[in-house]
């Protein structure tokens, strides 16, 4: 299965964050999956300026660091080997 890491940033800057997955073995990539925008954005019917960007983080190990963007919320999909 899938080690699935949620993280939310409510600061208006960015944050370089460790994470520490223990003991468990995973591939390098992760799917990433990222809503971010300001705190006061929001979605109407003609547009929408909260959606989530998909994209991938090659530096994933046991021991790694991410930056989450300021105002986000993040998913990183990791598989576990």
């Amino acid at each position: 299965g899938d080690l699935i890491v949620k993280v939310v940033n409510a600061q208006d800057s960015a944050a370089r964050t460790a994470v520490d997955l223990g003991g468990a073995k995973v591939a390098s990539r992760a799917r990433v999956t990222t809503l971010a925008a300001a705190p006061d954005a929001e979605n109407s019917e003609t547009s929408t300026t909260v959606a989530p960007v998909r994209s991938t983080f090659d530096g994933v190990a046991r021991k790694f660091s991410y930056t989450f963007p300021a105002n986000s919320v993040t998913f990183l999909r990791i598989r576990q080997k």
